[in-house]
């Protein structure tokens, strides 16, 4: 075994020893709690107990998060929607473009019809949820 093949080892070996031995040295932790310096805790609050003072329901706050999931899906459908509707037009006669154009906006139609359903679903649901939760 040559030195050089030695040292190595021998570092290698002082490095792991080394590396295992700071796992049992205390690290101090910055644990202190100061509630100035917390930020964004006032928004949190207002949005989870909304203006009643009571906390909102969990559920409830899931539905609006699908609702506005589904609000951007909509939207991106439409926006696909009349991107098609601008290819069909600028085609020129060719067929591949004007087929592709036509069942780009079917697709997009039907994306649009099953999303405006599971957005009348959420609705609903957070309607009846309000409803039982009474808030």
């Amino acid at each position: 075994m040559s030195q050089s093949t030695l040292a190595l080892r021998l570092i290698g070996l002082a490095s792991i020893v080394l590396l295992n031995l700071s796992m049992f040295f205390p690290t101090p932790a910055a644990a202190q709690f100061n509630p100035s310096q917390q930020r964004g805790l006032n928004k949190i609050g207002a949005t989870a107990y909304a203006t009643t003072g009571q906390p909102q329901d969990i559920r409830l706050i899931i539905g609006n998060g699908l609702k506005v999931i589904l609000e951007l899906i909509g939207f991106v459908l439409v926006i696909l929607m009349i991107i098609s509707g601008l290819q069909y037009m600028t085609a020129a006669g060719n067929k591949t473009k004007i087929d592709a154009a036509v069942n780009r906006i079917k697709n997009a139609f039907i994306g649009l019809i099953i999303i405006l359903i599971a957005y009348a679903a959420t609705v609903f649901i957070i309607a009846q949820l309000t409803a039982a939760i009474g808030s």
